[in-house]
């Protein structure tokens, strides 16, 4: 992949959070995303209420793969992820998506996540779609989680 491409595809993944923000802003949705210039091209991050915990929404163009997850991290991650495995059934009814738990390794981050696969972001006509299932899965993370992580 030369320069020009790499720079072009950062530049489509940096639109695509800008528009999923205006997104979210006329859906009247309550997630308050953060400083646009704080997002990377592949990824968003929202805070949660906790330090070292936050809704992570990220793309991976390469497998095309979208995933909203609860990310755990600094010297607490595996505590607290520990913390929310003796809740997982209750959790995984109240979402209702299939999640993927990972407990990191090392200073590996610790994860609970939703994919959302065959899914292409540089497709722009389908990005509508796209936006709509982030807001809903951020949505409903949002609202499962938020309390819990403040206990934790």
């Amino acid at each position: 992949m030369n320069s020009s491409t790499v720079t072009h595809r950062k530049e489509q993944q940096l639109r695509y959070w800008e528009e999923f923000r205006d997104y979210l802003a006329t859906r009247g949705s309550r997630i308050k995303t953060p400083n646009p210039h704080s997002t990377t091209p592949n990824e968003l991050l929202i805070a949660i209420g906790r330090t070292g915990v936050r809704l992570r929404a990220f793309m991976k163009i390469d497998d095309f793969v979208l995933t909203v997850c609860l990310y755990f991290t600094g010297d607490k991650k595996r505590k607290r992820f520990d913390a929310l495995m003796t809740m997982r059934q209750q959790i995984e009814g109240e979402l209702c998506y299939d999640l993927d738990w990972f407990a990191g390794d090392g200073n590996e981050a610790a994860y609970v996540a939703a994919h959302n696969p065959n899914t292409d972001p540089t497709d722009e006509s389908d990005w509508e779609d796209q936006f709509e299932w982030f807001r809903e899965v951020i949505e409903c993370f949002d609202d499962v989680f938020r309390s819990k992580v403040a206990t934790l």
